[in-house]
Parts: structure tokens; C-alpha cells; sequence
């Protein structure tokens, strides 16, 4: 069955669910309505690359194969920033999706039948994914339709039964070739319906699967962090059937928070843009030693430096070299240990990045370790750090400093003095992509000071018409901080004020002072180094903007802001 078959017009009942949507439920009939509408509007388009980027994962399903059948190549975007849309523009013959500039196109509630379009041939398919990888330098790596095949068939053969009577719900993006696969393609060649919406986090998810027989949930290390039992409260069932996590390794402490509280087995799928999938594993609490499993039809070995290649048909005919350090076992699985590029030379001396961030993660205090080079006047190595409860405990009781000395202490009773991290910066969680990547510029501007500390560390920015999603990071440098409150530094609820009314303007048409708040309300207590969600959602007609900012584990504030009207 090639990709195009998916979606034949006999492929599935008309009345069969392909996803909830808002609320509403879409049905085949629905979907294959909206695909012949967009078809028959592309044909009056340029053909070429076509840049791809949808919010909401019904709505691309139905892009995604339109630019396919009228014989386009879907350029998915990594995120929606203007730094992307530049690069966009230089790359592409149109835009599709949640886009400034992009072809006016939405799936509607009773879209017009139209005539039946024709599927070209099928040989002609690729798809082009945007990577940043851990550099920040962009790269486009290009999938053949074979290539893409392959891999769906093989993952669709191996998780099968899992997917029998689930809905499929993500806490990750389908731009990226994992959510593609997971979120996207398999549930339309198995018939499994899907929750269209890109759900926030690990609770929203259980909340939305309530109700349902069954459920695969799609995740990233970071977000399986944050399950913990407190989360269960209120739920009436965990459906969960299966959690496939990528984009990042889960520590054996957090799979073992997992095994203990949900029925599924949480299975880690191991693999990059460029090769695809290479390798599963299923860690258990019980078991010391949680070894990869080759995906079938990859075959793996290691180069001289002791890096891994994987060939395998989902990437080329030849043997690829990973980044990645691993060591083989005589019955051909494998482990990973570290990155190969990870290894610096500072003050004449080699340093494995690796091994301190591994040498980190042994303290107590430590959930997460990233180490990184930062260049000045003199290169020294600082590391960011996710505390664990303890550490953070430690952090509000014997500050930053003591806590800092404390950890340099360890570190010099197993490393010589060069290869200690000079400075540290505490963080909720590590910085994010959209594809779940940490990326070595994103880790370095943590270290960076603004001239005026008054605004927080901008990480990722999400919009969709007039609404408005941002991630930010409260640096502990913040000029609010001192004095408010002496041992305890709480982020002032006026600067969160502030901060809303500084991007709705900066992103939003919403101009001029502000002349009315209502339903104004601080619930929780903002302290540095958290990791903020702000939503912004502005009606221009009303001159109305709802505002709400969240941590993981709580809303912070809400209410609406009223602006002058621009007539006045």
C-alpha cells in the first residue's frame, strides 16, 4: 500500500472517524471533502516546495496530501518564528498553514463537493523536513516516498495491536518525522482517529483521553518528566495503552516513575531526520541494563572513533554515520555513550561534555545536565541544570551560591579541575525546540544578560491569527527580583502585566494604553528559572485581550485587558 492509497476514496467507511477537532468530530466524508477543495485550489498555484506548518494536526493532514496529489513538495516547517519564515521565503514557491502570507485555506464544517481529483503517480512524492539538530545551523533533509513507506509499514507492523480501538493524542508536533509518522500517518493507514489538537502538557492529555476505550500517547523525555501521581487526581481511568517517547533519551528514574503508574509500557524510539528510526528500547526498573533494539531492516555498527552507522532503507543504500558514541553487544544490541562531538579541547586538555553531564546527573540534587563552551576573553565550560526536588529544596534553603560550591565539590572528588563547570544556571527545564532538540545557542543565551534585565528569555513563539502562544524563561537576574522578597525572590504580579502588554504589542495588533482590567487574578507565585506558557488571544473588533500565564504545574495569572480605542 503506497501513501496516496491511504487516502483512495474506498479506503474507509464515509461515517469512520479520522479525528476530534475542537470539539467537533471529523469523519472521512468530512476529511475527503476538505482534501478535493484544497486539490482543486492548489491547481490555480505554483508548483515547487510548498512551506507547511499547521498548528492543528487535521487540518495538515489535509495539506499534506493535497500538496502530494497535485504533485507539490511539503516543506515542514520547525516552528512558525520570523527567523523560520525568513529562511521560508528563500526556499519555497508558497506557503500553506498557520503562516503569515500563506494561501488563505481552512477546513470548514460543510465544505463544497467538488469534482473527484485525479492521483497523479505516486513515484513522484517527497517530502522535505527542516532540522536544526544541536547546532542551530539549519539543514533540509529530503524523504522519498520509499523511504517513507518503509519505515511506516515497519513501525505499523510492530505496534499494530496497540493501536486497536485508541485514539492517538500528542504532546509533540507532527512537523517534525517522528510526529509525522506517529500522529499522522499511522493512524491513517491503520483507521485509528486522532485528537487534532497539540495538547500542552502530560495532564491536559489525560484529561482529553478521558472517555475513550483506549489511547497512544505521544511524548518527549522532557515532557515524561513532569508525570508524577499528582497528576491522577480527579481522573476517572488511564486508558493509555502504549507511550512512544523520542527526540531525547528518558532516564531510567523517570521510566520507572512511568512503569509504576500507568498500565503501558513507555517505549523509546531512538533515531534522527536524516536516518529515520534506528532502534527501540523498553526500560524496566528491574533490569540493569536497558540495551537498544535495532528496528528491523537497520543494520548497525561502529566506525573507528566508536561512532554509530546505521543503514537502512528508511534513509539510503549506504552505512551513515550518527553523532552518537555505542557500544555493541554480541547479541547486536547496542548502548549509547554520549555524543562524539561532545569532546572539546580546553586549556590543552580533552574534555567528553559527556561524561561531565553524566558525572552531573550522579548527585542527588540533578534531574537534567547540559554542558557547553562559552566563548569570551577565556573559553570555560558552564553547565544548565534541571534540580531535582532535593536540589530544589537546597536551592530555597541555602541559596544559589552554597549550592553552586556544593556541587563543584562533588564534581572535583571525580574530575580534574579543568573539565568543572565555571558557572551553572538553574532552569525548570531544558530549552526546547518544536522537535524536541536542545540546541547549543539556545543553552548559551541562558547565559546571556540583557543591558536592562526587565524581560524574560524568549524560547519559543507559536502564533495562529490572533492568537498568540510563548514560551518563556524567568532569568534569575531579573532587576524585579532583589528586595521582593528578601531570601525568596517572587516575580512581581505588575511585571507579569507588563510582560503580557509588551508582546500582545510586539506580536498583536494591540496598540495604545491599556484602559480597563477585569477578571484580573494571581493564583500562583512565579520564582526564578521557571520555564512560563503566556496565551494570548485578542479581539480586535472589541479591542479585547484574554490573557493567562502557566508554569507546568499551575496558572499564574489571568484576566482581560482592555485596550484604548484607536479612534480616541
Amino acid at each position: 500500500m503506497n501513501l496516496l492509497s491511504i487516502i483512495s476514496a474506498d479506503a474507509r467507511p464515509t461515517q469512520s472517524v479520522v479525528a476530534y477537532q475542537a470539539g467537533q468530530v471529523r469523519t472521512w466524508e468530512h476529511w475527503c471533502a476538505n482534501f478535493e477543495a484544497l486539490c482543486a485550489q492548489l491547481r490555480g498555484h505554483p508548483t515547487g516546495y510548498w512551506g507547511l506548518y499547521f498548528q492543528d494536526s487535521y487540518d495538515f493532514s489535509i495539506a499534506l496530501f493535497a500538496l502530494w496529489t497535485t504533485q507539490r513538495t511539503p516543506l515542514l516547517a520547525p516552528d512558525a518564528s520570523a527567523a523560520t519564515l525568513t529562511s521560508l521565503h528563500t526556499q519555497v514557491d508558497g506557503l500553506l498553514g498557520d503562516l503569515p502570507g500563506a494561501l488563505s485555506w481552512q477546513s470548514c464544517e460543510h465544505p463544497p463537493l467538488t469534482d473527484k481529483v485525479p492521483y497523479e503517480p505516486a513515484s513522484a512524492l517527497h517530502l522535505a523536513l527542516a532540522t536544526s539538530g544541536s547546532t542551530g545551523d539549519p539543514l533540509i533533509i529530503d524523504k522519498t516516498q520509499a523511504q517513507i513507506e518503509t519505515e511506516l509499514h515497519m513501525q505499523a507492523d510492530l505496534w499494530r495491536d496497540k493501536f486497536i480501538d485508541a485514539v492517538v493524542a500528542a504532546t509533540i508536533s507532527h512537523q517534525h518525522i517522528y510526529g509525522l509518522l506517529f500522529k499522522i500517518l499511522l493512524p491513517l493507514l491503520l483507521q485509528r482517529p486522532f485528537i487534532a489538537e497539540l495538547l500542552p502538557n502530560p495532564r491536559s492529555l489525560l484529561q482529553a483521553i478521558q472517555g475513550f476505550p483506549g489511547a497512544v500517547w505521544l511524548a518527549s523525555p522532557a515532557q515524561l518528566k513532569r508525570v508524577n501521581a499528582a497528576m491522577l487526581v480527579g481522573l476517572d481511568v488511564l486508558p493509555v495503552k502504549l507511550i512512544i517517547s523520542s527526540g531525547g533519551l528518558l532516564t531510567t528514574p523517570d521510566a520507572a516513575v512511568i512503569e509504576e503508574i500507568f498500565p503501558a509500557p513507555a517505549v523509546e524510539i531512538y533515531g534522527s531526520t536524516e536516518t529515520g528510526g534506528i532502534a527501540y528500547r523498553q526500560q524496566w526498573a528491574a533490569q540493569s541494563d536497558n540495551f537498544w533494539q535495532p528496528l528491523p531492516q537497520v543494520e548497525i555498527q561502529l566506525s573507528d572513533q566508536g561512532a554509530l552507522q546505521v543503514k537502512s532503507p528508511f534513509a539510503g543504500t549506504d552505512f551513515a554515520t550518527t553523532g552518537d558514541l555505542a557500544t555493541l553487544q554480541n547479541d547486536g544490541l547496542f548502548s549509547l555513550a554520549g555524543r562524539i562531538d561532545n569532546i572539546v579541547k580546553l586549556e590543552e586538555k580533552r574534555i567528553s561534555l559527556s561524561a561531565v553531564e553524566r558525572q552531573l546527573e550522579l548527585a542527588t540534587e540533578i534531574a537534567a545536565a547540559r554542558v557547553l563552551v562559552l566563548d569570551g576573553p577565556r573559553e570555560v565550560l558552564a553547565a544548565v541544570v534541571v534540580l531535582s526536588r532535593s536540589g530544589n529544596d537546597q536551592l530555597q534553603q541555602a541559596g544559589r551560591a552554597s549550592l553552586t560550591r556544593q556541587l563543584r565539590a562533588g564534581l572535583a572528588q571525580q574530575l580534574e579541575k579543568t573539565a568543572i563547570p565555571k558557572r551553572f544556571r538553574f532552569v525548570e527545564e531544558m530549552p526546547m525546540t518544536a522537535q524536541g532538540k536542545t540546541r547549543m545557542a539556545d543553552l548559551a543565551n541562558l547565559f546571556e544578560r540583557s543591558p536592562r534585565k526587565v524581560l524574560p528569555v524568549v524560547k519559543s513563539v507559536e502564533r495562529s491569527g490572533n492568537k498568540l502562544v510563548l514560551m518563556l524563561w524567568v532569568p534569575e537576574d531579573l532587576d524585579y527580583f532583589p528586595g521582593h522578597f528578601p531570601q525568596y525572590p517572587v516575580l512581581p504580579g505588575v511585571t507579569q502585566l507588563l510582560w503580557v502588554r509588551h508582546f500582545a504589542k510586539l506580536h498583536l495588533d494591540f496598540s495604545g494604553s491599556v484602559r480597563h482590567m477585569s477578571q484580573v487574578k494571581f493564583k500562583s507565585i512565579v520564582r526564578p528559572g521557571t520555564t512560563l506558557t503566556m496565551t494570548l488571544k485578542f479581539d480586535p473588533e472589541a479591542e479585547k485581550l484574554h490573557y493567562s500565564i502557566a508554569s507546568a504545574d499551575a496558572v499564574s495569572a489571568s484576566g482581560i485587558m482592555m485596550a484604548q480605542p484607536k479612534d480616541e
